[in-house]
């Protein structure tokens, strides 16, 4: 797991999970680490949620690792959860975890580059 610091303590982080039934708990553990502000609770749910699927997802590539990043900066929390896979968006999108992330992120979106990435931002 790599952090980077500021003078305040850690302001981003960047973690490699393995696609497994641990991996919501660790993504939740590392995200408690960042000063998210008053939305912090929303910000380690929906990160739990978007890692769950692409651990539920995962088999379309076995030992696919999961890449969690989140940033803290003026004023707002970035989170990007990426997969290996290419139909991580098609899962979600008659799934619960979209309903949830649409519902309580400022703004969110789903990006192919060779794999899939999830983003979400919130305001601190």
């Amino acid at each position: 797991m790599q952090r980077e610091e500021a003078q305040a303590g850690p302001r981003r982080l960047r973690v490699t999970l393995p696609p497994d039934v641990d991996a919501p708990a660790v993504a939740r553990r590392a995200l408690r680490d960042l000063p998210l502000g008053a939305r912090g609770d929303d910000v380690v749910l929906l990160a739990s949620e978007l890692v769950t699927s692409a651990v539920l997802h995962a088999e379309r590539v076995p030992d696919g690792p999961i890449e969690l990043s989140a940033a803290c900066e003026r004023g707002r929390t970035r989170v990007e959860i990426r997969d290996q896979g290419e139909g991580f968006a098609d899962e979600l999108s008659d799934g619960y975890g979209i309903r949830v992330l649409a519902a309580a992120s400022d703004r969110w979106g789903i990006e192919h580059d060779g794999g899939t990435r999830v983003w979400f931002e919130l305001a601190q």
